[in-house]
């Protein structure tokens, strides 16, 4: 059971976490061309993002006419026109058909997208409804150069994973914060890299993880591999990079990046986290090396997916009535960054 003024609580942190921070939600190599689009649900907003002929915007999922889906499919290369009754939309007009019938009513030519506020950094797309802080403000100078030289490798998406955990993001979101749970829940997928030498650093709205892989096979592999991308960053070992509230960038070498969101469901009490992980590959510096690299970028798709199936089975196992905004009086030091997030989480609600 959760009291009236947990829950109050954590409405609050709910509407201010999604409306109030800017969001990593991907990179421009997921929008290819122009009207290309992506679909991106976050909490209570349906959005989505589309590439007009010079810029990345990001829209409400809602026709002004009569709140139709303008997009029903992930992502693809459209027009923006509601399927409904076709109005559709350019960036400085409404067209809209039989447009003599509306002559009665308020001009539906003015109608237009609700839009959300987009940043673009090295490739990154940022968004934010109402932001409290700046993108500099929120991430600071050292997290966001960091962003900026994996932004700038970045050359293509290789895979995109979905899966609904029946948890609240609070809960998953906590779980990809520490390593502590990795021998039990992910005894043959991550715990086969044996993680040893983890070192925490934490900053206002981020989080960073670090630790050596003990696997000899996997390091001498991915010391050969590592030859022949091309990196604005050299990442050794293990790397995870938390972006408070909903996101992260994990990557094992540099060799490849994922960003992986834990974006909340429709209600702040719900027991569903709407998960996603996007593979990334950087650059080559050398094209003879491609076959293999493709090999192991199949393989991380694989492994990443049966450790994220992993998470959302456990995930489940832990009611929202579980977690608090304060740390657990049983805490390992491995669990320093759920701490620094439930500090978040208390800071947010202060805002």
């Amino acid at each position: 059971m959760i009291n009236n003024k947990k829950v109050e609580k954590i409405n609050i942190l709910y509407t201010k976490s999604i409306e109030k921070f800017w969001h990593l939600v991907g990179h421009s190599v997921d929008l290819p061309s122009k009207n290309s689009y992506k679909c991106i649900n976050i909490g209570r907003y349906k959005l989505f993002l589309y590439k007009t002929n010079k810029e990345i915007k990001a829209f409400l999922n809602q026709c002004p006419h009569r709140g139709a889906l303008i997009f029903n499919n992930d992502k693809g290369i459209a027009p923006l026109t509601c399927p409904y009754h076709g109005w559709t939309f350019t960036p400085k007009k409404t067209f809209v058909p039989k447009l003599e019938t509306y002559q009665n009513n308020l001009d539906p030519q003015k109608a237009r997208l609700i839009t959300w506020n987009v940043e673009v950094r090295s490739g990154f797309i940022y968004i934010a409804k109402d932001p409290e802080f700046s993108l500099e403000e929120q991430l600071g100078e050292e997290v966001l150069n960091i962003i900026n030289k994996i932004g700038s490798s970045i050359k293509k998406c290789e895979s995109i994973q979905k899966l609904t955990y029946k948890a609240n993001w609070l809960i998953s979101v906590e779980n990809s914060l520490e390593l502590l749970h990795v021998a039990t829940v992910h005894p043959k997928s991550l715990n086969e890299l044996n993680l040893e030498d983890c070192i925490d650093k934490l900053w206002n709205w981020a989080f960073l993880v670090t630790a050596k892989p003990q696997n000899k096979r996997i390091s001498n592999l991915s010391k050969n591999l590592k030859k022949g991308i091309s990196s604005n960053i050299d990442i050794n070992g293990y790397w995870s990079l938390s972006l408070f509230p909903f996101s992260q960038i994990s990557t094992t070498e540099g060799i490849s990046f994922a960003i992986q969101t834990f974006h909340p469901g429709e209600d702040p009490l719900i027991e569903k986290t709407d998960f996603c992980t996007t593979l990334y590959s950087p650059r080559l510096k050398d094209n003879t090396i491609g076959n293999s690299l493709k090999f192991f970028y199949d393989s991380v798709t694989d492994l990443n997916y049966k450790v994220f199936k992993e998470d959302a089975e456990i995930c489940s196992y832990l009611p929202l009535g579980s977690w608090d905004f304060f740390s657990s009086k049983y805490s390992s030091s491995l669990e320093i960054k759920v701490n620094h997030f439930r500090e978040c989480c208390r800071k947010v609600i202060n805002l």
